[in-house]
């Protein structure tokens, strides 16, 4: 299976749909400081032990990008449906924060 890209501009429709689940590879304290509105924290490191729901569409975020590539490369290479927010948390619309 492949993966796509979100734009940030795009994530507010994305996250109105009821199958997508936002989640935030970040560190428990990098989440705690700022977070996008609804996501739930999976930090990267502990990905491969979640229990993710197979027939949910997750949606991914870091920093910066890199390390939800990563990871929605590997998922969607399990048999997930997989998106990944183009540029991380600091390419998302302030409105969209918590904590900013």
């Amino acid at each position: 299976m492949r993966f796509e890209m979100v734009a940030p501009g795009e994530l507010e429709s994305f996250l109105e749909k009821p199958d997508v689940m936002l989640i935030d590879l970040r560190t428990s304290q990098e989440f705690t400081k700022m977070h996008i509105k609804t996501a739930v924290n999976i930090p990267f490191h502990e990905l491969n032990s979640a229990l993710l729901p197979m027939d949910a569409t997750l949606l991914l975020y870091c920093e910066r990008g890199g390390l939800s590539l990563n990871a929605a490369r590997e998922l969607a290479g399990i048999g997930y449906r997989v998106l990944s927010l183009a540029g991380g948390i600091h390419m998302c619309p302030r409105k969209m924060l918590v904590g900013y």
